[in-house]
């Protein structure tokens, strides 16, 4: 998603690959080498794993997927200081080859997963979710999957993830005057309910540590 600068800190890279699924980012990460610990990893995936194809629906393949974030999360734990997790992004309707109502499913399946270890779990796409979190209203290419400005998503987890490592370098955890408290992001996904707190435009974080 670019090369940031968060929190004054080098630029981010990027190391994604499409059309990967969560078995497919376990391989990709066996076969990187980082030179150096970063600051933080930020983690997008899912919307490969909820292609109708894998039966989402199944157990077997939301236990499967679970024990492939875990494996990914503990190499980007020893990759970087903070290890942050995005919920699965809102489809469009015509990406008919994906299964919408599996998007909360391993959606919560993230946030647990984030809950047990130190990891941030956080949604960078409220904003453009429907109010039953699985669709878009706004914001996809026609389709339906990829979204039509990634710039500005990179900018608005770039002030989340800066808010955040702000925080946790500040003495007592102090906020400077006009800026969101930190600790009023972090949330409990099983009330499925999105918090008032804004990061950034239009953008609602919620997140479990």
């Amino acid at each position: 998603m670019g090369t940031l600068q968060i929190a004054g800190r080098p630029p981010s890279i990027n190391i994604a690959a499409g059309g990967l699924t969560a078995r497919g980012c376990v391989a990709r990460l066996a076969r990187l080498d980082p030179p150096a610990r970063a600051a933080a990893v930020v983690l997008f995936l899912g919307t490969n794993d909820i292609k109708r194809r894998y039966h989402p629906e199944w157990t077997t393949t939301g236990h499967r997927f679970e024990a492939d974030v875990r494996r990914i999360l503990v190499t980007l734990q020893e990759w970087a200081e903070h290890v942050f997790v995005a919920a699965i992004p809102p489809l469009g309707p015509s990406a008919t080859d994906r299964d919408p109502a599996a998007i909360a499913t391993f959606s919560d399946r993230l946030a647990r997963i984030c809950a047990e270890g130190d990891y941030i779990f956080f949604d960078p796409f409220a904003a453009i979710r429907s109010p039953g979190g699985c669709l878009a209203t706004s914001g996809l290419f026609a389709d339906g999957i990829h979204l039509a400005d990634y710039p500005a998503l990179a900018a608005d987890v770039a002030q989340f993830v800066g808010l955040v490592l702000d925080s946790k370098r500040r003495p007592n955890g102090r906020q400077p005057v006009g800026t969101p408290n930190v600790e009023e992001l972090y949330y409990d996904l099983g009330n499925h309910t999105l918090p008032p707190a804004a990061v950034g435009p239009g953008m609602h974080a919620y997140a479990t540590r």
